[in-house]
């Protein structure tokens, strides 16, 4: 209180925004990390040597997300950065262009398979914005909660899996299934480390409800590094953000489209970019409209999702043109916002500011964070996005208090994260939907009777005379 009115003794105007001010700060503080995290997981595939343009871009994307959707009329304190949902989509749709069979992409290599990886981000974004547009984001919600619960539990345990080299603290980045097949060469030090963050993060939020958990363990696995790192045993330490050797091609913060229209087989390239295109926009609506309804509290008003497709989308758009990715509502540092007194759309713009600044003046101090301190926190953040209906679901199932639709609606779920960390997430999606469609058939075909009774054996419940009954 005191600091309260001495602020409103000096700056009376700045004092009615002090709880959007700390809000947006310690939610930026929270985002940032998360942010460079996904952006890191969304470009895994090619390697330690692009952590950096990966954390680059995760940053660029929470920061232009922000200052343009508050621009088109956000009135919310809601905070946006690059999703898990969105990410792991791009990670497989990074690794499908970078393995493709496309004659055009694979003449082309890395320096056309980038380009078209951000025209698909962009004609996504456009996409998105035209769900927006036609009022499509209210069809979206009706996609089954079984289905979607799926996509998102699948989304959180690639999340984990794609931890594990920087946990087990291997030099290189490498797919989980090597990594779990290389386990035996795990660190011991990197262990510890990714340890103590979890555990730090986890005691912060029981013993220090007032302070971003996440910081709390970023900073005490990165403390333990450089302990570790100045009594000797850096050789046995995992890398950092930004020790890799920086490759030749690097991530422009402008994708070289000219590059992609000079190439001599584009028309062949069309339908790998619309299809990809068309489907991150589904997954990025589907994510977005999920997220205002867990960010709802009660009593505020209903948010408009069409018009949250329509801010998204253009945001989106813009993102690609600056060597961003695909972003959307930041649920854990939206919370923080609101958690530390963020009320107003000021909020907003004040953890953006944050972004932009740690942009241009410490983002070549970040990089020195250690890969295991960022994963650890990480793999926390996937644990807490596993889908919490489905663990309901499976805890009446352990309970035997399960109906025969329940234990339906968990083999779905099951059916659709299979299918997506194996094959594909969008056949997933489309073909739980389809499966989901021919359970409802089925059950709405059955009659609504369940029994049958008969005046000669059921007594009428009606009051009646001795008389009356005698007739």
């Amino acid at each position: 209180m005191e600091q309260a009115s001495g602020l409103a003794g000096k700056f009376p105007r700045l004092a009615r925004y002090e709880g959007d001010i700390v809000g947006g700060l310690v939610s930026a503080g929270v985002a940032i990390p998360l942010a460079m995290g996904y952006g890191m997981f969304a470009f895994t595939v090619l390697g330690n040597d692009y952590f950096p343009d990966g954390a680059l871009a995760g940053l660029v994307t929470a920061t232009i997300l922000g200052f343009v959707c508050v621009a088109l009329g956000d009135k919310s304190a809601n905070v946006y950065a690059p999703r898990v949902t969105t990410t792991f989509f791009l990670g497989l749709l990074l690794y499908g262009l970078v393995h493709s069979g496309v004659p055009a992409l694979n003449a082309g290599g890395l320096g056309l398979v980038i380009p078209v990886l951000f025209a698909i981000i962009l004609l996504a974004g456009v996409f998105q914005a035209l769900f927006g547009l036609t009022r499509l984001g209210t069809l979206i919600r009706f996609i089954p909660q079984p289905v979607m619960s799926g996509f998102q539990n699948a989304a959180a345990v690639l999340l984990i899996l794609v931890q594990l080299a920087n946990l087990f603290g291997f030099d290189r980045s490498t797919t989980f299934v090597q990594a779990l097949r290389d386990a035996h060469h795990a660190r011991p030090l990197s262990l510890l480390i990714a340890v103590v963050a979890i555990a730090a993060m986890l005691l912060a939020r029981k013993r220090l409800p007032r302070m971003p958990a996440l910081l709390v363990g970023l900073l005490a696995g990165t403390l333990l590094y450089y302990i570790l790192g100045i009594a000797g045993l850096g050789a046995h330490l995992g890398p950092t953000i930004g020790s890799a050797p920086f490759n030749s091609f690097k991530l422009p913060n402008f994708p070289d489209f000219a590059e992609l229209a000079r190439t001599a087989g584009l028309l062949t390239l069309v339908p790998t970019i619309v299809g990809g295109a068309l489907a991150l926009a589904v997954v990025g609506s589907i994510d977005a409209l999920l997220c205002t309804k867990l960010l709802g509290r009660p009593g505020e008003a209903k948010a408009d999702g069409d018009r949250l497709l329509v801010r998204l989308g253009v945001a989106n758009a813009l993102c690609a043109g600056c060597g961003g990715i695909t972003g959307g509502l930041n649920i854990g540092p939206s919370r923080d916002n609101k958690a530390f007194g963020g009320r107003t759309p000021v909020s907003a713009l004040v953890n953006a500011g944050a972004l932009l600044f740690t942009l241009a003046v410490l983002f070549p101090a970040l990089s020195y964070l250690p890969c295991v301190a960022l994963s650890a926190v990480i793999v926390v953040v996937g644990v807490e996005h596993f889908d919490p209906w489905t663990l309901r679901l499976t805890k009446r199932v352990g309970a035997r208090l399960a109906s025969r639709k329940v234990v339906l609606d968990l083999a779905l779920i099951l059916l659709v994260a299979v299918l997506a960390v194996a094959i594909d997430i969008v056949f997933a999606v489309f073909l739980g939907i389809v499966v989901a469609a021919l359970a409802f058939l089925v059950r709405m075909s059955r009659s609504v009777v369940r029994r049958q009774y008969r005046c000669a054996a059921v007594r009428s419940r009606k009051s009646r005379t001795l008389a009356e009954m005698d007739a």
